[in-house]
């Protein structure tokens, strides 16, 4: 029997268009992985020789970075920097050293810029864990809460209230135990004292104002709450929430 060469044609024109097809979907694949790759090497390298342990990005796209470092960008900066967009130094922000570590850094919608730590001192300004900066880096000085123990959270509600959370027992002479929130102006918020047994050491705030908190606690808000909780923006506890970490 002769081979039917239409037929061997036929079968070779649908071989080679599904290895295009192929080909095809292996390139859709790894294109953007590729493209990926060399978009993230853009020459970012602020090169910061200690620990960064928090970064917050302004709406101006520049980034505030804070933490253990001393050098930054080739520059001097005491645990503290912000950087431009792209990654060089902002010299014309005003504070350029804290005597310990900054934990935690929150910017409010005003633009200024809250930082919570191990600190005692930032610039020239006596200030116990807890420090506000105008949006020059300038310390604000009629912001000073006056904390017992390290903060290692922060974060701004949409009133401009502020959360806190961290290792302290006090805050503005005031007892509240690793979780706190005050007002813009810096005073203890009475009505919330949700009481976590042990240390918190991050916490967020959804949309609907409920505040997520996690560290080492077993206790917070008179309820059982292994390191993870849900409290209600009042500070009473979520009772439908316990991950049970």
């Amino acid at each position: 029997m002769k081979p039917n060469r239409a037929a061997f044609a036929r079968a070779d024109v649908t071989r080679r268009y599904f290895l295009l097809q192929i080909t095809l979907a292996l390139a859709a694949i790894l294109m953007p992985r590729a493209g990926l790759a060399q978009n993230t090497n853009d020459g970012f390298d602020p090169n910061a020789n200690g620990t960064v342990r928090a970064v917050v990005v302004q709406a101006d796209g520049k980034i505030i970075v804070s933490g253990d470092f001393t050098t930054i960008a080739g520059q001097t900066r005491n645990r503290i920097a912000r950087l431009n967009p792209d990654g060089s130094l902002d010299v014309n922000f005003a504070v350029t050293s804290v005597d310990a570590s900054i934990f935690a850094v929150a910017v409010q919608a005003d633009n200024r810029i809250v930082l919570g730590g191990s600190f005692l001192n930032v610039g020239t300004s006596a200030r116990n864990h807890l420090a506000r900066l105008n949006s020059d880096g300038t310390v604000d000085t009629t912001f000073n809460p006056n904390v017992n123990g390290d903060i290692n959270a922060v974060a701004v509600q949409s009133n401009g209230s502020i959360v806190l959370g961290g290792a302290f027992t006090s805050i503005g002479g005031q007892t509240r135990n690793r979780i706190a929130r005050i007002s813009a102006a810096g005073s203890v918020d009475a009505t919330f004292n949700p009481n976590a047994s042990s240390s918190v050491v991050a916490l967020t705030i959804q949309t609907d104002g409920r505040i997520i908190v996690a560290g080492s606690f077993t206790t917070i808000a008179g309820q059982m709450r292994n390191s993870l909780a849900r409290i209600n923006s009042d500070g009473s506890p979520d009772m439908a929430f316990n991950p049970n970490a």
